[in-house]
């Protein structure tokens, strides 16, 4: 039995695949170091590995992931308003609406687990608690912009 999709249960789809892609391909990919945001690795040169200095290096790279974030999710929104020029208005404002009501729950995945981390950090308590905190909303923001980025269909 075949489901015919619509735009927007397709690009929701793309964006899952792109996920399950990214679980993926470390695993057939040339161990290569990439440095995790522009200048991390000078910052954490430069920290003195003080946990507090280094937190604060993974929160500029947050910000990075953050910039990145939101350039995804524009392109995502400009994809609905090209959707719509070839498929009409409602599925412009469907697709749309599916992008930011996503986004919006994400944002209250995010806010929780910046609360929830603290609390499972081993290191609770500890000098190094803002760096597993840091840490844990690098990978949280960086996962999202990932998600959000729009994948080439070859």
């Amino acid at each position: 039995m075949f489901v015919k999709l619509n735009h927007v249960s397709r690009l929701l789809l793309a964006v899952a695949g792109g996920l399950s892609l990214l679980a993926v391909a470390p695993a057939y990919a040339e161990e290569e170091y990439e440095e995790v945001a522009p200048g991390y690795d000078q910052c954490i040169a430069d920290s003195g590995y003080n946990d507090r200095a280094m937190a604060d290096c993974t929160y500029q790279a947050v910000e990075y992931w953050d910039s990145q974030l939101n350039a995804n999710y524009n392109e995502l929104r400009q994809y609905c308003n090209e959707l719509g020029e070839y498929e009409g208005p409602e599925v412009k404002s469907e697709c749309l609406l599916v992008i930011k009501s996503t986004q919006l729950v994400w944002i209250k995945y995010r806010d929780a687990m910046e609360g929830l981390v603290p609390y499972l950090s081993p290191n609770r308590g500890g000098t190094a608690e803002s760096l597993d905190v840091s840490s844990a909303m690098l990978q949280i923001v960086q996962d999202q912009a990932n998600l959000l980025k729009l994948q080439e269909i070859e």
